[in-house]
């Protein structure tokens, strides 16, 4: 009985690996990068980019081709773009969505969420916002041989792990352009001597793209809506009558949030915790000295409760929640109204940031 019923298992097995479908890497053309631009008046411009493989001799070279078509609709464009190709297109392998900057001030919805809703593209690829044309950044020499979807994904992921930026991608960002307590944000790209790089972070007002802010205060937005792991950052602070520079590897960080309703206005309080090490130091005092690196540690929280608490109010005069506030008070009400959060309590909510800066080690320095 049980050999027959092994039996049935790999002829079901068998019937069903059949019915796949599988198609030749060769015979298709992978869709790596999109980039979603303005034509100049109302039409959007879609651009796509991906690998070709060429035969010299005995050995495959791979290039890449780009394919540009403009359309009043993403499926419009989709269908252009088609019609233009040589082989079929797939974008079940697409790596990074671009975004222009006048496609996004203008809103990105209806570009973003046509891909989401295509089954074959994963919901956790890359999005990033480009200064000027995104078709641009596609069209870019990136050196070192890579494909520009791979170039690019790598690029802002390591940012997001290692650097300033506050980590997002397509998911996320519809996640929050969806929900009425908070904004989304993206990382911003930039053409800067001949090549591309990180510049700062884009906030959005619902699909429209507000502002960017530097990556100073990306990293200050990054401390307030996730913990970090492996972050690095350099500060200027005073030590004696000089201003030295103090760069710190392996930050650590986490946060608190509350909400306090017992004054006459809403108080959200923001508590960071952080962990470093200093890993270069240029100013002339020892660092052997522990009342110096409490100094260093005392300056660093100033910094950042100082900036943080700017930046808080900022964003609440905009009307833009990237810090998710809206999400944290609506936690703590039953009777939720988005229209009365956003244009009576968020208008008057007050803002706290503490943090406490410790530094583990600097002995690699001293």
């Amino acid at each position: 009985m049980r050999k027959r019923l092994l039996c049935n298992l790999f002829l079901l097995l068998f019937i069903l690996s059949g019915c796949i479908e599988t198609r030749i890497i060769d015979e298709i053309a992978v869709i790596r990068t999109v980039a979603f631009d303005t034509d100049g008046e109302q039409n959007l411009s879609m651009t796509i980019s991906f690998p070709i493989f060429l035969e010299q001799g005995q050995e495959n070279i791979q290039e890449r081709d780009i394919i540009k078509a403009d359309s009043e609709t993403v499926k419009g464009a989709r269908i252009l773009l088609t019609e233009k190709s040589q082989k079929p297109l797939e974008f079940g392998q697409l790596n990074v969505v671009l975004i222009g900057e006048d496609l996004a001030a203008r809103g990105v919805e209806e570009a973003i969420d046509s891909l989401y809703r295509d089954a074959s593209v994963g919901n956790r690829i890359t999005l990033a916002l480009v200064k000027g044309r995104a078709q641009d950044v596609i069209e870019a020499n990136l050196g070192g041989g890579e494909q520009t979807g791979v170039y690019l994904s790598d690029l802002v992921q390591q940012n997001m792990e290692t650097n300033t930026v506050p980590a997002t991608n397509m998911h996320e960002f519809l996640f929050s352009l969806y929900n009425d307590a908070r904004d989304p944000f993206l990382p911003v790209l930039a053409i800067e001597d001949n090549r591309v790089g990180i510049t700062g972070t884009a906030l959005f007002k619902d699909e429209k793209y507000l502002r960017t802010l530097t990556l100073d205060d990306s990293f200050i937005l990054k401390l307030m809506t996730t913990p970090t792991k492996r972050v690095s950052r350099q500060f200027y602070v005073q030590t004696g009558d000089q201003q030295a520079v103090v760069v710190l590897e392996k930050i650590f960080s986490n946060r608190k949030r509350s909400i306090d309703k017992t004054g006459p206005f809403p108080r959200y309080t923001i508590e960071i915790d952080m962990q470093a090490e200093i890993i270069d130091y240029t100013g002339e005092e020892n660092l052997d000295e522990d009342d110096l690196i409490a100094d260093i540690e005392a300056q660093i929280e100033e910094k950042i409760s100082t900036r943080g608490k700017t930046l808080l109010e900022q964003f609440r005069d905009e009307g833009v929640d990237p810090v998710a506030v809206g999400e944290k008070y609506r936690s703590t009400t039953r009777d939720w109204k988005p229209e009365q959060w956003e244009s009576e309590i968020y208008q008057t909510m007050e803002f706290e940031v503490k943090t406490n800066v410790e530094i583990l080690s600097s002995g690699a320095i001293e």
